[in-house]
């Protein structure tokens, strides 16, 4: 398999800490991103919205981190069996994507991507607006997870 990846993206850092935790090898390909690697016609016929992580197994071309991190954990104890440990899961995944992810987006995009792509001046109010929102989020991630580990339970499994 190879994962098509940018190492400080967020969503491809997700992807990796599942990749860890289970064990999986793969081949890494690194997209420069910064310089219009995802752009390209050949990466772009792997994702047509251009971004980053793909994966690739054999013929099989996925992309979205959530659904990457759905079909490498199929099966593992990553996954719980039960409902509601299973529906807590997918709960706290949808709640990254909806709502953390965009915050973190809205600064690092101010602060890194136009540094590095010359796209102009931070925002100053965006980096406000993005600021806020985690802030507000990261206590609601706190109290998930005051009596516990990992936000939707444990992890790995114990070590035998």
């Amino acid at each position: 398999m190879k994962l098509y990846d940018f190492a400080p993206s967020p969503n491809a850092r997700k992807v990796r800490s599942v990749v860890y935790e289970l064990g999986v090898t793969l081949e890494i390909v690194p997209i420069d991103l910064f310089h219009g690697g995802s752009h390209a016609p050949a990466f772009l016929a792997k994702n047509p919205n251009g971004r980053i992580p793909v994966l690739e197994d054999g013929d099989f071309v996925l992309w979205e981190s959530t659904a990457i991190l759905h079909y490498l954990a199929r099966g593992s104890a990553l996954v719980p069996a039960a409902p509601r440990a299973n529906a807590d899961m997918h709960r706290w995944l949808a709640w990254q994507v909806a709502h953390l992810g965009p915050a973190m987006s809205k600064v690092g995009f101010e602060r890194v991507v136009k540094r590095y792509t010359n796209r102009g001046a931070p925002d100053q109010a965006r980096i406000a607006e993005g600021t806020a929102e985690f802030a507000q989020l990261i206590q609601i991630f706190d109290a998930a997870i005051a009596d516990r580990e990992y936000v939707a339970g444990t992890l790995s499994p114990p070590a035998s």
